[in-house]
């Protein structure tokens, strides 16, 4: 990913947290990460300059194998000088912008998700 960057959201602080998670949370976990996910890219390429567009296309996500973490990544290769800008150019935050919008929701909804599958 040569000169991109990433923004990540996680669910558990180590995988000892995940491992006293049932699986039926597990599964709830994963629809709220990929929710997230989903908007946290729709968001970025949203909010991301536009001058030939590569940019807004480069946004993407990706879900780690056990689906309880995704990434949203940048990959132009000018992507981190577009978000933290550079001495010639102003910044133009894209991708920390969309991933803060959601912060408190994400956090609201993996607790939720885990806190249901103590209820049942």
């Amino acid at each position: 990913m040569a000169g991109g960057f990433k923004v990540q959201l996680k669910t558990a602080k180590t995988i000892e947290d995940l491992r006293r998670v049932s699986e039926d949370a597990k599964a709830r976990i994963a629809r709220v990460v990929s929710d997230y996910a989903a908007r946290v890219k729709r968001s970025a390429q949203a909010r991301a300059p536009v001058d030939t567009g590569a940019l807004r296309k480069s946004v993407m996500r990706r879900t780690s194998r056990d689906k309880l973490s995704a990434q949203v990544i940048a990959q132009a290769p000018h992507s981190v000088f577009a978000e933290f800008g550079t001495e010639q150019r102003q910044p133009h935050p894209f991708l920390v912008p969309s991933l803060e919008e959601v912060k408190e929701g994400f956090r609201r909804d993996v607790a939720a998700a885990i806190n249901g599958a103590h209820q049942s």
